[in-house]
């Protein structure tokens, strides 16, 4: 299970992908200083709790085609796998680019196998590509098909602010003691 990503905020005029997997690795606590005007606290120094997400590399795994439809929206037209999955992907047969397409996303995968974690299966996860139009997207998931591992600095700027989506684990209907 991944989490859902119903909207993308990317810049068109640079094109690369506008997600990446991680896994949450702990919680901490960080000493900032409040510079909210209108906090009671302005200008002392406050503790905030803080989530530390460990982001391996990831592995690109296709890329797929996508036509628009009046009637039921963006529908897969085609997908081109990468030659260089893992061996529990290989029994996969490529497609071909086709000739009209209105949007192309990359499909990555994990290997949590990198991690400090005890996960074993790889998470898949669909993410979509800022650009221009769907020809420059095509090109850069062409580029990153070829690779081995993307880095997450490959995508992402130190000191940016992002969004974070997660799935968290199910407890059921449990009462607000135990929670």
């Amino acid at each position: 299970m991944v989490a859902r990503v119903r909207t993308y905020y990317g810049n068109p005029k640079e094109t690369k992908p506008l997600a990446f997997l991680g896994y949450k690795a702990g919680m901490s606590h960080a000493q900032v200083r409040d510079n909210n005007p209108n906090s009671l606290s302005k200008s002392q120094t406050i503790s905030i709790p803080v989530t530390i997400i460990e982001c391996p590399p990831i592995k690109p795994f296709s890329i797929r085609f996508y036509k628009k439809s009046n009637s039921l929206g963006l529908q897969l037209t085609s997908e081109i796998y990468s030659e260089k999955l893992d061996k529990q992907f290989k029994n996969k047969k490529s497609g071909n680019v086709p000739e009209s397409f209105d949007d192309v996303r990359l499909v990555i995968y994990t290997d949590p196998r990198k991690t400090g974690l005890s996960r074993k299966n790889p998470d898949v996860f669909e993410m979509s590509m800022s650009g221009k139009d769907a020809k420059e997207k095509l090109t850069k998931g062409q580029e990153l098909l070829k690779k081995d591992l993307i880095h997450i600095s490959e995508i992402f700027n130190e000191g940016q602010l992002l969004d974070v989506h997660a799935v968290s684990t199910g407890k059921g209907f449990q009462g607000t003691t135990k929670r």
